[in-house]
Order: structure tokens, then C-alpha cells, then sequence
């Protein structure tokens, strides 16, 4: 366990001192806010055909919504970005995520930062492999990772966690990892925690 990971008691102290929005405060912003509906709102879906990516509605049912940075919206986010930022005086985002049933957002891939999640509704199965080594990091950038990962996944037995309503949990920059929501909608923020080094790419 790294220092990072071991502060989930304290995200998780954080997260219910300072409840996040639900899904439906987030979706009374999207209607409301055509800023906020035109350059924060983003669309995944993966399936065996490749990946899709959006910044508008798709009539596809099993598209994931993705609410960025909404840190800059809601009070109580910017309280525990702070609070993450005072702690790792690093800068933190948030964004959120809104899965239909059995659907799958992005293929396998990994993250340059560090991420905090807290899963308010609905399952969500995540398939984590061992950590990359720093050597790829600046090959971050998503569209880049295709190679990497085909080349990294197949050597390793993946760590399977099932988040669940409530859950808190951790994941190291640079760790490999699948995510697939189970039988029901699935509700989830996730909390990017920059190194100065960081690329965040704006999904």
C-alpha cells in the first residue's frame, strides 16, 4: 500500500462530510447550463467492433455519460479537491460517470494520474492489471495506448474488484484496467490527482 492509497478513510470521511451531486442534480446542470452541456460532456461506448467517442447525445442505449471537471460547478466537489490538494499539493479533478447496464465505457486502458472513485449507484466490475513501468508514460495520450496495452495485459492474471454502492477505492497512475457496469445503471466520480508531470487528457 502506497501513501496515496492510504488515504482512502480520509476520501472516504471526505465524501460523506461533503456529498458529491447525484445523477440527477448533474442532469438539472446539463439542461440548464448550455456551457456546461457544450464543453463538459463527453460519450463512451466500447463494443467488439471498437470504441466510440462523442460531445453529443448519441441515440445508442448503452453510451456512458461522462460529466467533467464538475469541480467547477458543484461546492462540495471543490471542498474535497481542495482538501486532496492541501494533502498531496497536487492539483485534483473530478468527473463523473453514468453507465446503463452492462455497457462498457472505454476498452482497456490506463491513466497517467492517480485515481480516487466513490461508487454511489448501481455495480460496476473493474479488471486491474499490474502497474506499467514509468518507461511509457509519456505515451499516455489514449488514442497511443492500443499497442502498449495489447502488448502488457496478456503477461498478467488481473486483479478483479466488483465496486458496489458506498464503495471507496484506489487506483495507481499507470495500472491497466477494464470497467464493465453489471445488471443495473451504474453512478460513479472519480477523483484525478495530478503530479506536476501529469497529462490530463480532457475526457
Amino acid at each position: 500500500m502506497n501513501d496515496r492509497q492510504a488515504m482512502l478513510p480520509e476520501f472516504k470521511r471526505l465524501i460523506k462530510e461533503y456529498p458529491p451531486p447525484t445523477i440527477e442534480e448533474l442532469f438539472t446542470l446539463l439542461n440548464s447550463d448550455e456551457e456546461f452541456k457544450k464543453n463538459r460532456m463527453r460519450y463512451f461506448e466500447t463494443q467488439e467492433d471498437g470504441f466510440c467517442y462523442s460531445h453529443t447525445v448519441p441515440g445508442n442505449q448503452k453510451t456512458t455519460w461522462n460529466f467533467v471537471r464538475i469541480q467547477n460547478y458543484f461546492e462540495n466537489v471543490r471542498k474535497i479537491c481542495d482538501e486532496l490538494e492541501k494533502t498531496f499539493n497536487v492539483r485534483v479533478f473530478c468527473s463523473s460517470y453514468y453507465s446503463p447496464e452492462s455497457s462498457q465505457a472505454f476498452p482497456a486502458h490506463f491513466d497517467a494520474y492517480d485515481l480516487f472513485g466513490v461508487q454511489v449507484f448501481g455495480s460496476k466490475k473493474w479488471k486491474i492489471w499490474p502497474q506499467l513501468p514509468e518507461s511509457v508514460y509519456d505515451k499516455e495520450l489514449t488514442p497511443a495506448q492500443g499497442p502498449i496495452i495489447s502488448d502488457w495485459i496478456p503477461r498478467f492474471q488481473p486483479e478483479v474488484m466488483v465496486a458496489n454502492p458506498g464503495d471507496v477505492f484506489y487506483v495507481a497512475a499507470r495500472r491497466p484496467h477494464e470497467v464493465i457496469a453489471l445488471d443495473s445503471d451504474s453512478f460513479s466520480h472519480m477523483f484525478a490527482v495530478l503530479d506536476a508531470d501529469s497529462k490530463f487528457v480532457d475526457f
